[in-house]
């Protein structure tokens, strides 16, 4: 569920060559209760603030000399690496918001904007690009626990039986030599039985981690 406050301390970008427009949007956003808002008259400058601070949404103005919003929102595709460009285009032109939509702009403000509007379409931009973050989270989330065995922490047969195939199909390219060991713990059942299921579940996990410590960063350990 994204809350109001996860909306309000997003990290959003203001890009405009024109500093005083792009002072007035920051402090428009600033005064609305945003408290992570940069500015930059630079264009040059987006792609390299992207990959360093990741923001949650860029307000991309498309007039500027040097480097147009058209040629940025190319750049800035190229280089995102959640496959959703969070770009709102700000424009003068109406013929531009097409355009702009068509270039990978996620929706657009017409200068000069009303304020309410204008808050009202960023607000709704950074709730969708927070949603989308989580469903992103939550699919990745899904797909490790798909692969790992829930107390241990351990690949599961599911990923060992991938990297048993991976394994052997590498041997047989670089004809060489691949090896799987097979543990099982002595008196195991015992433990269980007289100490409680508890105390059987700390013993795996602290099996674990020992195996884990003393094989190679490539190797897989896994619980079947």
């Amino acid at each position: 569920m994204i809350s109001a406050s996860d909306i309000l301390n997003a990290k959003i970008l203001v890009v405009d060559d024109q500093a005083m427009s792009a002072r007035i949007l920051a402090e428009m956003l600033r005064e609305a209760g945003y408290t992570q808002v940069t500015q930059t008259t630079d264009p040059f400058q987006v792609c390299a603030l992207h990959r360093e601070h990741d923001y949650t949404l860029i307000l991309l103005d498309l007039e500027m000399p040097g480097m147009n919003g058209f040629q940025v929102m190319k750049a800035l595709n190229a280089v995102e690496r959640q496959g959703y460009t969070p770009i709102l285009a700000v424009t003068a032109e109406p013929a531009f918001k097409l355009h702009a939509l068509k270039a990978g702009a996620k929706d657009f403000i017409s200068k000069p904007f009303d304020v309410d509007e204008a808050l009202m379409r960023i607000r709704n931009m950074l709730e969708i690009r927070l949603l989308h973050e989580d469903a992103r989270s939550a699919a990745t989330t899904l797909e490790i626990l798909a692969q790992q065995d829930p107390l241990t922490g351990l690949a599961n047969r599911r990923l060992l039986s991938k990297r048993i195939s991976a394994a052997v199909a590498n041997a047989r390219r670089t004809k060489s030599a691949m090896a799987l060991i097979y543990l099982d713990l002595d008196g195991f059942k015992a433990v269980n039985d007289n100490f409680g299921h508890g105390m059987g579940d700390a013993l795996l996990v602290l099996v674990a981690r020992r195996l884990e410590s003393v094989v190679r960063e490539e190797d897989t350990v896994a619980r079947v």
